[in-house]
């Protein structure tokens, strides 16, 4: 395996002898990224967003779901994760993390769902670490995650349905959580996103 740098290899916070471009657990089902959810006070829209990092299938996703007036307007976008591991773009939607525990922007350029927005999303207290909680099934390893969540304030704008909302300073709540979910990733599966380049062949073992 080609070892590769990361932008995060800069700073000194290993937690193993590689780089930040591997974890240490080979589990398909590992994962690591972030879930947003917003609504307007009045209670006629809501809003919610997913963007997560699945390293050992190498593979990127994002959706959004906007819920508003009896309709709901659904995009979701999908990528290889390498080589571009260091950018947390996914089709149309980035995210910016300004402040690491206290302010990140999401970002949505117009597309065919048509669907667009850019939001500041500012703690209003310091996130609250959830247990780390492992959980075994037949003695193997079925779970195995850590959760934060934060409350935060939103400001900016979404475009959904031919409809610009202003978005001023919502209440809404982000979660960031990473490992092995029950239930991120969908059910238990072997696919994975096939290599970039084939393996060479095994040589003789003796």
């Amino acid at each position: 395996m080609s070892r590769v740098l990361t932008r995060f290899d800069e700073f000194p916070r290993h937690q193993i002898g590689n780089t930040f471009d591997t974890v240490v657990d080979g589990s398909q089902h590992w994962s690591d990224g972030f879930y947003f959810t917003m609504g307007d006070d009045a209670g006629r829209v809501a809003w919610f967003m997913g963007f997560r990092l699945h390293l050992n299938n190498d593979v990127l996703d994002a959706f959004t779901c906007v819920s508003s007036g009896g309709r709901q307007h659904n995009m979701r976008w999908s990528r290889r994760l390498r080589p571009r591991i260091d950018e947390l773009e996914c089709g149309p939607i980035s995210v910016e993390i300004v402040e690491g525990l206290r302010t990140i922007r999401l970002r949505c350029d117009s597309n065919e769902y048509g669907q667009a927005f850019d939001l500041l999303w500012e703690g209003v207290c310091p996130p609250f670490l959830e247990d780390h909680v492992q959980v075994f099934v037949n003695g193997r390893l079925h779970s195995d995650r850590t959760n934060y969540d934060q409350t935060c304030k939103v400001t900016g704008w979404i475009e959904f349905g031919g409809e610009r909302v202003v978005v001023d300073r919502w209440t809404g709540v982000r979660d960031h959580s990473w490992g092995i979910g029950n239930q991120t990733g969908g059910p238990r599966t072997t696919v994975i996103a096939p290599p970039v380049q084939p393996s060479p062949p095994p040589g003789l073992r003796q």
